[in-house]
């Protein structure tokens, strides 16, 4: 008899536990994972709400609690061609691990979602995941022709709103994505809502033109809207004009916050030529090294590359602005502290001869011509 019992209960343990993985019902609280061939940004653990839904990418929230594993899978696959997600949907859907158990740190609730609104096909809302972007909410709220990529709004969980430019978003290459967070509020306005009229931006930005102004943008957000500062800008000298005043020159950085009203006028200013330093010679970059205040012999001599092997660093001749007769530095003793280094002016002029005493003849050529050149310009 007690054989029987025991061949009775190995029977049922077997037949439980080859049932449980195809029989047991998801509930609340259990994590599984999702692959699916055809959408693989879907791809990735979830976990089952207290009232049995999952949050799935394009669907929102789909109940599959009471469900096996298979009937689940089934669900989200048929939703995901009813919806139109994709023309053929081939999921699968397992268990990770067991449930959590109560007071267990799994039992924290998930992070809130990330919403959609405004003109596109269907608002919305898509569960937050670590690296969430907007490239990626694009796919689930679909925006309309007529949305406005350009200023999309973005409301944080804090209240705090924030316009971005995803105009210049590159779905090849994921470029100038946004990275949004949980509980973030996601809304793309008509091209033509808000215009209140135009604003010029000229001088040296990339692309200079009329824009449209939307109520509240600033100085530094049409500066961006035309591309961001030209080769050739100085970012330090920025004029407004608006409509009867004369040219203002803007308080920086401060003014890049003021207020832009219609037929306002944005000038970018062209940056003066820099004045410079001539290096000759035996350096590995010969020309024009630019002068910054304060600037030493040495120094100049470190933005030319420094001196070659065949240079004599013990006989440079350092011409200062408006003499012919040169000044000869021995570098070698300014590097062992035995005189000090010299401070550059602008307009001086610095050949590094080879140990012959000689400079390049190409440089010869022009040395004279050019130390006049620059006395004349006003240095």
């Amino acid at each position: 008899m007690a054989r029987k019992v025991v061949i009775f209960l190995f029977l049922a343990l077997a037949a439980f536990v080859w049932a449980t993985p195809q029989d047991a019902k998801l509930a609340p609280g259990d994590r599984i994972k999702i692959a699916c061939d055809e959408e693989t940004t879907l791809n990735r653990e979830y976990k089952v709400t207290v009232d049995g839904y999952v949050l799935v990418n394009f669907l929102g929230a789909v109940k599959v609690g009471g469900l096996t594993e298979q009937e689940a899978a089934a669900k989200i696959a048929n939703q995901l061609v009813a919806e139109k997600i994709v023309k053929k949907a081939t999921v699968a859907l397992n268990k990770v691990g067991g449930a959590p158990k109560q007071g267990s740190a799994t039992n924290v609730p998930p992070p809130p979602p990330v919403k959609f609104r405004g003109v596109c096909e269907s608002e919305g809302e898509v569960p937050f995941d670590k690296g969430l972007t907007l490239g990626t909410l694009l796919k689930s709220a679909r925006p309309k022709a007529d949305a406005d990529l350009t200023r999309v709004s973005i409301t944080g969980s804090d209240g705090q709103t924030r316009v971005v430019d995803f105009g210049a978003y590159d779905p090849a290459t994921k470029a100038n994505d946004v990275t949004l967070a949980p509980g973030d509020t996601v809304t793309f306005i008509s091209k033509s809502a808000g215009v209140v009229g135009k604003v010029k931006v000229l001088g040296q930005v990339v692309t200079p033109g009329d824009y449209d102004l939307i109520e509240g943008l600033k100085v530094k957000d049409m500066l961006a809207k035309a591309g961001g500062y030209g080769a050739d800008a100085d970012p330090t000298s920025l004029h407004l004009t608006r409509v009867g005043d004369e040219p203002k020159k803007l308080n920086l950085p401060q003014d890049l916050d003021m207020v832009l009203k219609a037929g306002d006028t944005v000038t970018v200013d062209r940056q003066l030529k820099k004045l410079v330093v001539k290096i000759e010679g035996f350096v590995r970059k010969t020309g024009d090294v630019e002068l910054t205040e304060g600037m030493t012999l040495t120094e100049a001599l470190k933005v030319a590359g420094g001196t070659t092997n065949e240079a004599d660093t013990s006989k440079l001749k350092v011409f200062l602005p408006g003499s012919d007769k040169p000044r000869v530095i021995d570098v070698n003793d300014i590097d062992a502290g035995y005189m000090g280094d010299l401070v550059m002016q602008k307009g001086t002029r610095i050949q590094v001869p080879d140990r012959k005493g000689k400079i390049d003849s190409k440089t010869l050529r022009t040395a004279g011509a050019a130390a006049f050149l620059l006395f004349l310009v006003g240095i």
